[in-house]
């Protein structure tokens, strides 16, 4: 059966609130076919998880409003090993059972600090540097990821070729461990190109996937600063603006307002919708956004330190990047990524990067068959 996470806001719930609601789930979870593996509660932010085995979503409804009338105001669909990497477990923590059942209670906050690490490309890396050398900057990066990783608590949710996405319980510990990282870097961070972007959230927040808010978030916010520069979501914000934990380097730790992620997640949505369109061009993400040209400027400006045509651009050409990996050829990559002509893609491509759409796919391809 499917596994599914609920979310109950309950303003003012304590630990022994959610206890007896679990107990009570407990007690009739079989007459609807469900199994309740486990809860989370967090007092501070008034709300309760539930992880349960169930036929449907439906069912978790039913099941919920018999035992205790507390209807989930949230349910996504999830898979166990990936709650398990994020919060931890998927069972209940042991209890002593020799106490009173009044007092065989938890509280565990679900509330997790998502980092995200990305960094240059490993085949532009390869040609910019050559493989011995970019082999050296990669394995440093990888094993200072390992050993701060386990340093400071994280865990390790993903990891693609260029990208970390690494949950922390701890704000305080995923700035120690984002400083330490680009601290001990130093110069490879800038080599690498290295971008580090932190948010924080709850594993279920108006998304389908578990922390979904959070990690997209966070994904946007790769795109906004330089390299070696530590990113952080207005959460953060809130935590540590006027007081950072660490003494960070000049202008190495940047804080985005509540304004300026919105912007950046409706920016950022609009080019996902619209940038394989060849006809579509500033006017229309201006028209789109509600916005002047000018105000589009400036706000490109302010968040991604150049014009909206370099930004539609860039969009584009990282898109062919994941679109010739995937195995389209150049022709398709370039009309799907939303360039008019293959020349003109060809020719956009190799300015940017220093090689041909074709010479990337082909050393790409070469890289993949070597591991």
């Amino acid at each position: 059966m499917p596994i599914y996470m609920d979310l109950h806001k309950v303003p003012g719930i304590e630990a022994k609130h959610a206890a007896e609601a679990h107990r009570a789930d407990l007690q009739i979870q079989e007459k609807f076919g469900c199994r309740c593996l486990t809860y989370w509660v967090d007092e501070e932010r008034g709300c309760a998880f539930c992880l349960i085995d169930a036929p449907d979503e439906q069912s978790v409804i039913d099941m919920h409003n018999d035992a205790h009338g507390l209807i989930p105001h949230e349910i996504i669909q999830v898979n166990s090993n990936v709650v398990e990497a994020f919060l931890g477990r998927i069972t209940d923590p042991e209890i002593d059972y020799e106490s009173p059942e009044s007092a065989r209670s938890f509280c565990d906050p679900t509330f997790r600090v998502i980092v995200v690490c990305r960094c240059k490309d490993r085949v532009l890396s390869d040609q910019e540097y050559g493989p011995a050398k970019a082999d050296k900057l990669f394995s440093l990066y990888f094993r200072l990821i390992r050993d701060n990783l386990e340093k400071y608590e994280g865990r390790q949710i993903e990891h693609r070729t260029d990208e970390f996405i690494i949950s922390f319980v701890s704000a305080f510990q995923a700035l120690r461990f984002t400083h330490q990282l680009s601290e001990q870097m130093h110069v490879a961070a800038e080599l690498i190109e290295l971008k580090i972007a932190v948010d924080a959230g709850l594993p279920v927040e108006k998304h389908k996937d578990l922390f979904g808010v959070t990690i997209g978030n966070a994904l946007n916010m790769l795109h906004v600063g330089e390299s070696n520069q530590i990113i952080c979501g207005p959460v953060l914000r809130k935590i540590y603006k006027d007081d950072p934990p660490f003494l960070f380097g000049e202008n190495q730790l940047r804080f985005l307002s509540q304004s300026d992620q919105e912007s950046l997640n409706l920016l950022s949505k609009t080019l996902r919708g619209s940038f394989s369109d060849s006809n579509f061009g500033v006017a229309d993400l201006s028209r789109q956004l509600a916005t002047s040209k000018s105000g589009l400027y400036r706000t490109c400006i302010h968040l991604f330190n150049k014009p909206p045509g370099d930004l539609l651009k860039d969009y584009r050409l990282n898109r062919s990047i994941a679109l010739l990996r995937a195995g389209y050829n150049v022709g398709e990559a370039a009309f799907a990524s939303g360039f008019a002509s293959t020349s003109y893609f060809s020719k956009t491509f190799t300015d940017h990067y220093g090689l041909q759409p074709s010479q990337y796919q082909k050393f790409y391809l070469e890289k993949l068959n070597q591991k």
